[in-house]
Order: structure tokens, then C-alpha cells, then sequence
């Protein structure tokens, strides 16, 4: 009963967050509470084992967070020759080691996969590679091109009269070919 009970709730913040576009005036006022509970890191555990793609999740610090909200894309270099095809100025790349560590062991586990922020995933950045994901450098290029993910870390709560600071959460899902050819 509990678990109908909390993925209604889920389900129906979701609604309203999906809709708040094109529905500008809606019964009541979005709390963060309920963008709160959209997040995957909110409702994934309902699901019992089996229903839904494998998922795990790595809790990702402020500086990082901070990283993905600064404009541009640049990734630390998997430890190669430097790439000096850039003309100008060096751009300063951002080093995560425990977060692309954490990233990697997930990877190996799982698989391939497909990244998440808390609410969405990147897909409008699939122009700098394709899915999946098979790296950390991978997952990082993807989130740091993505506007959805940016909107995720600066605006999810703007139609909130509350604001705060979510827990930002990466979710690596496993990747499964939907549309597989033949």
C-alpha cells in the first residue's frame, strides 16, 4: 500500500512537471517536494527487482556539479599525448578522479550505459557521440553538452515558491537496444 501510495505521488508530480509548459495554470502550485520526487533516485527503489533497466547511481559533490553548470565542454585527457589541435589559449580541464573512478567501476559492471542527472538525460547532446556511454570521459562529454542537463542544475526548482539546492545524483542505466536492426 505504501509503495502504490508513494509511486502515485511520483507519478503525479511528474505529470505536472512534464506539463507546466503547456498547461501554465495548474491546480495548485509545484512544491519542490514534488520535484524532489521526480528525481530517479526518488522512485527507482520502488520498483522491484527485474521491472526496470539495472541502474547505479553515484552521488556526484558540489564542485562537480559546479563543473557541469560552467560553460564550455572540456574533458581531462585519458593521460595520452596532449591534443594541441585547439588554436588560442589552453583551455584549463577539469580533473574528477573519484567521480570518474566511481563512473568506471559502474561501467565495468554494467556495461555500457546511459547517463541521467537527477531528472533527464542528455539526450539532445548526442551530436558529440553517440549512445552508449563506454567510458567516464564519455559520460562527462555528454553531460557537459547537454542544455537539459544544465537546466537540471540551474533551474529545476523555477516554478517552485520555494527554492533550494537538490542532491544531484548521477543514475548509469545499463544500455539496451531498443529499435535493434534486421
Amino acid at each position: 500500500l505504501k509503495f502504490v501510495s508513494e509511486l502515485r505521488h511520483a507519478l503525479t508530480a511528474l505529470s505536472l512537471w512534464r506539463h507546466r509548459r503547456r498547461y501554465p495554470v495548474v491546480a495548485r502550485e509545484m512544491r519542490a517536494d514534488d520535484v524532489e520526487a521526480c528525481s530517479i533516485a526518488s522512485w527507482y527503489h520502488l520498483f522491484p527487482r527485474g521491472v526496470t533497466w539495472k541502474t547505479r547511481f553515484v552521488a556526484l559533490d558540489e564542485a562537480f556539479v559546479q563543473y557541469l553548470s560552467a560553460d564550455g565542454v572540456a574533458v581531462g585527457g585519458d593521460g595520452g599525448e596532449e591534443d594541441d589541435s585547439w588554436s588560442g589559449s589552453q583551455a584549463e580541464c577539469a580533473s574528477f578522479p573519484e567521480v570518474e573512478q566511481r563512473i568506471d567501476a559502474v561501467i565495468e559492471d554494467l556495461g555500457p550505459v546511459l547517463p541521467k542527472l537527477n531528472w533527464s538525460s542528455p539526450k539532445d547532446a548526442t551530436w558529440m557521440l553517440q549512445f552508449p556511454c563506454q567510458s567516464s570521459r564519455d559520460v562527462l562529454m555528454m553531460l557537459k553538452a547537454s542544455d537539459y542537463i544544465a537546466h537540471d542544475v540551474a533551474h529545476a526548482f523555477d516554478f517552485c515558491p520555494e527554492q533550494r539546492r537538490p542532491e544531484f545524483h548521477l543514475a548509469l542505466r545499463r544500455w539496451h537496444r531498443l529499435n535493434a536492426p534486421g
